[in-house]
């Protein structure tokens, strides 16, 4: 029976510290609908449902790292008390948090201090609207409007809010990298076809660290009560900034030691100058194009008077040199 019709489904939940087996987990206690709600089956057994709340009153739900890191029981222990294994949670489902390890029914005449309401919204209803629509239920239900203030925030977008994060690093790596090289690309470095594959491997290897920042962190995660974890976000939002720096460090300091024209690296680097002058070290470094089309001279210490790299395009009568040997 529908509350609202703006409300498709309404299913309520709490957690807390538990033990399973000895261990220390956190768990979670949910109505018999809640499963329904959020729209998820079991990958083994099944999830609560109808009458459940009446008939088993001792049954869990195992996650899917629990029921493997506990061997496939049929039953556990709850904080001291024996219950039935009825399914096992698929690997990719997580609610809120992925450090859920059991799902169990509420216990009767025992309030939590800890809980929360989740809704399904009927299609086109807004998170403010369904806001508006539940204060209203509450004041009904004669829960003073001061006691019972109601937001609504998308679980969706809550877990989208992690790539806000993760722009705004971007930005700052973009920045602090430009100003800490204080330097730019060479407009004659390729032209057009330089630039553009100057710009397709950096966004390659900047989607490859957003990939791994995804696939092997938390930081999609938000905690039970609403917004991102304070400690997982900023962790690995400061780690993408430092990656994301190094990334486009390595993708310029790679593209100032390519050829001009055919855009490949250089090569057959050569010290030049004498290794006394300049604190015991050589005056520079020479690469060139292993096609022939110029050379690079990369001093060691960068002077406010000349080009820190100075390219020397080779004429034909250097081509003999790099002219390859056919068999």
């Amino acid at each position: 029976m529908k509350i609202s019709p703006w409300l498709e489904g309404v299913a309520g939940y709490s957690w807390a510290d538990a033990t399973v087996d000895g261990r220390s987990v956190t768990a979670a206690a949910v109505t018999e609908d809640f499963f329904d709600v959020v729209g998820v089956r079991a990958s083994t057994g099944r999830v609560f449902g109808r009458g459940d709340a009446a008939g088993c009153r001792d049954c869990v739900v195992l996650s899917g790292a629990t029921d493997r890191a506990l061997g496939h029981p049929v039953a556990v222990e709850l904080n001291g008390s024996l219950r039935r294994v009825i399914g096992v949670l698929p690997d990719r489902f997580w609610f809120l948090s992925r450090g859920i390890a059991v799902w169990s029914l509420p216990a009767e005449g025992h309030a939590e201090s800890r809980v929360g309401a989740v809704v399904r919204l009927e299609r086109d209803v807004s998170a403010k609207a369904a806001a508006s629509e539940m204060q209203a239920i509450l004041e009904e239900a004669g829960v003073p409007a001061w006691s019972g203030i109601v937001e609504v925030s998308p679980v969706q977008d809550r877990v989208r809010s992690v790539f806000g994060s993760y722009a705004v690093a971007l930005g700052l790596a973009v920045i602090i990298t430009l100003v800490g090289l204080r330097s730019r690309l060479l407009p004659e470095a390729g032209g057009i076809r330089g630039a553009v594959f100057f710009g397709v491997k950096t966004l390659l290897a900047l989607v490859a660290v957003l990939l791994a920042g995804l696939g092997f962190t938390r930081a999609p995660s938000i905690t039970m009560i609403g917004g991102t974890d304070w400690l997982t976000e900023p962790l690995w939002t400061w780690l993408f900034l430092v990656a994301s720096m190094g990334v486009l460090s390595w993708s310029i300091h790679d593209q100032r030691r390519r050829c001009r024209v055919c855009l490949r690296r250089l090569g057959l680097a050569a010290h030049v100058g004498c290794p006394g002058c300049l604190l015991l070290d050589w005056a520079g470094t020479e690469m060139v194009c292993m096609e022939g089309h110029g050379m690079l001279h990369v001093p060691e210490m960068a002077a406010s008077w000349h080009e820190a790299e100075h390219w020397t395009a080779l004429d034909d009568s250097w081509q003999e040199l790099f002219a390859r040997r056919v068999r």
